[in-house]
């Protein structure tokens, strides 16, 4: 359930590799509540496959 908590907020992550660390699940939460988000080392994730798009839903 979102609240909107981060609506209008930006932000950086670093270290979101996959759907498995910690990183990546803050930037989903944050994405959920609103935010716009960064992850700093998407090229990364994309050549190793595991990138996939943050929505809010």
């Amino acid at each position: 359930m979102s609240h909107d908590l981060l609506k209008g907020k930006r932000g950086i992550i670093f270290g979101a590799l996959n759907e498995q660390s910690i990183a990546w699940k803050v930037a989903e939460k944050a994405v959920e509540e609103g935010a716009v988000i960064t992850l700093s080392n998407t090229p990364v994730a994309v050549r190793m496959g595991e990138s996939l798009l943050l929505q809010k839903s």
